[in-house]
């Protein structure tokens, strides 16, 4: 097989020079000023830059940050080291999570490490080098306890004891204040095991008509008389990765028993070399039920964790950006709105706020425990507690707010943390940040476009890299980019509409119109992540560097994670991975066939392509398991329909191939171009025959499948639907990256000059009025790959000579 990943170098000798220098220079530098250097000569020495963004002290925060490769240059993970800015050897783990397609090397690894503090808005510099330097003794370590009931974490200040057979997440934590000794009873911080509880309701709902017309409405047909209440018991306990910076231990199961079925569970904890902070991601999914209407109506889930106390207490909770503390006991703080909440405690005044956080703390004599989680107000209802006997609660779904009805193949996923000490004088909200808000080591967008190339042909927004005459445009498009997402977070509100994008089951998903808002968020149409938007956010990550557009892809890839991929997929297992349609009503009807419950076992609405390169970003597990799931539905199902459909299947078991090197994933692609695309062309003289504006897609995907395999055919097909457009006009930014693609096959110049006076027609509007998810992705997740061919230097090498064509 030809692999062609490599093979368009964009003016790759002058983009890579400047790296190699700075290698040899930072190596010369190296060794003059470390402490404790890397003995070898780096020949890669990747930048990363950490910087402080919340205006908050940060105190021992994790980093979970990937890293990208150049093909061939690195091929196990420990031919690679983490050093800080003077040159010191950091105690990091760096993971492998993709490797090339050919020879193998490493593409994609994440690099996990504790940073020291970092004032606010401050900044730290790291570098990834080739290295065979000694890494620092590490006092992690992972095990299976003796008793086979437990996994033993130990990180050096505390030692975490998890039970492997029901989900805890701890059955003990010591912390000891000299790690010269061993951990002794009296570093125990809890009273009793902590819990994970959920406290809910079964129900099913019917489909009614609307009065006075219009899509038809749903209503709850039947739930419990009365809640019931559960623990969940694992099926198996796991340690995924023990390295010398980071464990993960996996912990899967179900809260369902056969009274009542309900919610199966998929927790990771994670630990860290040198600190006593675990964090936790934690997914429930109701795939139980026999129908798509049945749900688990979530009244409480929450984590219980029973801190030992000693003589007078504090608590602490986040309020607007300030610590309330109190006194008294209990005290609750309760978000049931994006912007309200309200903390309640023994002998004081109900304060009434607007956002929180999402952390609290407790603590006595005996020893301090800090917790929350992320994205706490934008998920709301959420609450925190604390409870007199000392224990602490993070409620993922707070029992202040109204029931959230979870239908059949919907999950929901949540980043939790919990922090044990002694009393060190960290300020709280130091602490939580590395969980709500956390760091992120990032490199220049060159190495993440350009330089390696790990998404394809993909060049950075820096304006010295194009050639003069088109600077103007690409800056002029380059800021409705930046003005559109920024305009998708700030109207997330909407105010005036009655509905907001914010809440337990709407945050990470957008409305589709506000003419399509109804009653309530349940019966208004949602956009489902579209086209794969946290893709196109990412996409202009990696081009800008602005950090807004990956936690926007984060929060957008979850909801696509959880909720518009369905977890199961009653009277039809196989067809588990499907999507929801876009638009989706309530996230959970499809908005056509009566606007039932259901999901869409088409390829029409179906994307992945962004859970596998968040998984890349962050060694977020979750995403990897929700893409292979995703991509396992392509296999069984042939998704036919518009032409959408077709860039949307090879999309998506590509993305397992490039994960994977699984031939069946590429067969299946093959299958896709040449038993669907090429017979569909010939049947319409090189034309797909449908709407123009879909177009774009099918070229994006071809040229997927291009770059693996070097199959010309796929390429002269590419450019006979191209000369289509060309033809009978039409499609707009979203056709923009095949006439750059004829332009590069070819080298004719009718096709960049077409795709140019296209750019330049979208760069005269002005900035900044639009804000919906489903029209970016559209527009920007492959047009940028357009400016690769006005970059200064740009020739093309054309793989269809013209007698070919």
């Amino acid at each position: 097989m030809t692999n062609r990943e490599g093979r368009f170098n964009c003016n790759a000798d002058r983009f890579r020079m400047p790296i190699v220098l700075m290698a040899v220079m930072s190596a010369i530098l190296l060794c003059a000023c470390a402490q404790a250097p890397a003995r070898d000569v780096p020949i890669l020495d990747v930048p990363l830059t950490v910087r402080e963004a919340e205006g908050v002290r940060r105190a021992g925060n994790p980093i979970n940050s990937g890293v990208p490769l150049p093909q061939g240059v690195v091929h196990q993970t420990d031919e690679l080291r983490v050093l800080d800015g003077r040159g010191n050897v950091v105690l990091a783990s760096i993971e492998p999570r993709a490797r090339w397609i050919g020879d193998e090397s490493l593409k994609w690894v994440t690099v996990h490490f504790v940073a020291p503090d970092l004032d606010a808005d401050g900044e730290q510099q790291y570098r990834l080098v080739k290295s065979t330097a000694d890494l620092p003794a590490s006092p992690l370590r992972a095990e299976y306890g003796a008793d086979g009931r437990t996994v033993v974490v130990e990180t050096g200040p505390a030692r975490f004891v998890i039970p492997a057979d029901r989900l805890g997440p701890f059955e003990q934590v010591y912390v000891r204040a000299d790690a010269a000794r061993g951990f002794e009873d009296d570093d125990a911080m809890l009273t009793e095991p902590a819990t994970v509880e959920l406290v809910a309701r079964n129900g099913q709902s019917r489909i009614v008509p609307r009065e006075g017309g219009g899509p038809n409405r749903a209503e709850v047909a039947r739930v419990d008389d009365e809640p019931f209440t559960q623990q969940a018991t694992l099926e198996s306990a796991e340690i995924e990765e023990s390295g010398p910076g980071r464990a993960v231990v996996a912990l899967k199961g179900t809260f369902s028993t056969d009274e009542n079925k309900s919610l199966d569970v998929t927790a990771r904890l994670y630990f860290y070399a040198g600190s006593s902070t675990a964090q936790m991601t934690f997914s429930v999914r109701n795939r139980q039920m026999d129908g798509f209407e049945h749900f688990v109506g979530i009244e409480r889930l929450a984590v219980n964790t029973p801190l030992r106390t000693d003589g007078a207490v504090k608590a602490r909770f986040s309020a607007d950006g300030e610590a309330a503390e109190r006194d008294g006991l209990p005290a609750r703080l309760a978000q049931t709105g994006w912007n309200s909440f309200t903390l309640t405690a023994d002998g004081a005044e109900p304060l009434e706020g607007e956002q929180s956080n999402g952390w609290v703390e407790l603590a006595s004599p005996a020893g301090r425990l800090v917790a929350g989680s992320r994205w706490f107000w934008q998920n709301y209802p959420t609450g925190l507690s604390v409870e007199p006997g000392g224990t602490v609660a993070v409620e993922v779904k707070g029992a202040a707010g109204d029931r959230v009805d979870l239908y059949t193949g919907g999950a929901k996923t949540h980043f939790l943390f919990f922090h044990f000490d002694r009393g060190e004088t960290a300020e709280p909200e130091g602490i939580a940040a590395g969980t709500t808000h956390p760091l992120f080591a990032a490199c220049e967008p060159a190495w993440y476009c350009q330089e390696t190339k790990v998404f394809g042909n993909l060049v950075s927004a820096d304006p010295e890299l194009y050639q003069p005459e088109h600077r103007d445009l690409v800056r002029r498009v380059q800021e409705h980019i930046d003005a559109w997402i920024g305009q998708i977070i700030e109207q997330r509100p909407r105010t005036n509409w009655g509905v907001n994008e914010y809440g337990w089951l709407n945050f990470g998903s957008g409305l589709s119109s506000r003419s399509r808002v109804f009653e309530t968020a349940e019966e208004s149409w949602w956009d489902s992540n579209y086209y794969d938007f946290p893709h196109a956010a990412l996409v202009n990550f990696l081009r800008t560097g602005d950090l807004i557009n990956l936690t926007t892809a984060e929060e957008a890839g979850l909801h696509l994670a959880d909720i518009d991929i369905c977890h199961s997929f009653p009277g039809r297992p196989a067809w588990t991975g499907a999507p929801r349609s876009g638009p989706v009503i309530g996230h959970f009807r499809n908005y056509g066939r009566g606007q039932v419950f259901m999901g869409h076992a088409s390829f029409t609405f179906y994307k992945n392509e962004s859970l596998y390169e968040l998984y890349y970003l962050t060694g977020e597990r979750w995403y990897r398991d929700i893409g292979l799931m995703s991509s396992d539905f392509a296999m069984r199902r042939w998704g036919q329909g518009a032409l959408r459909n077709l860039a949307h299947g090879i999309w998506g078991v590509l993305s397992a191939y490039h994960h994977t090197h699984d031939e069946k994933y590429l067969d299946r692609a093959r299958f896709f171009v040449d038993e669907w695309g090429k017979p569909w062309q010939d049947r319409g003289d090189g034309s797909f025959q449908d709407q123009m504006w879909m177009y774009g897609l099918a070229l994006e995907a071809y040229d997927k499948y291009f770059r693996i395999t070097g199959d010309k055919d796929t390429a002269r097909y590419l450019v006979k639907a191209v000369d289509v457009l060309l033809e009978e006009g039409g499609g707009g930014m979203i056709n923009l990256v095949g006439f750059g693609l004829a332009y590069e096959y070819t080298g004719d110049e009718k096709y960049l000059e077409r795709g140019l006076n296209q750019a330049t027609r979208f760069a005269a509007g002005e900035p900044g009025r639009r804000s919906r998810t489903k029209d970016f992705a559209q527009h920007f997740r492959a047009s940028p790959y357009f400016f690769t061919y006005l970059t200064r230097g740009y020739e093309p090498d054309p793989v269809l000579p013209a007698e070919e064509e």
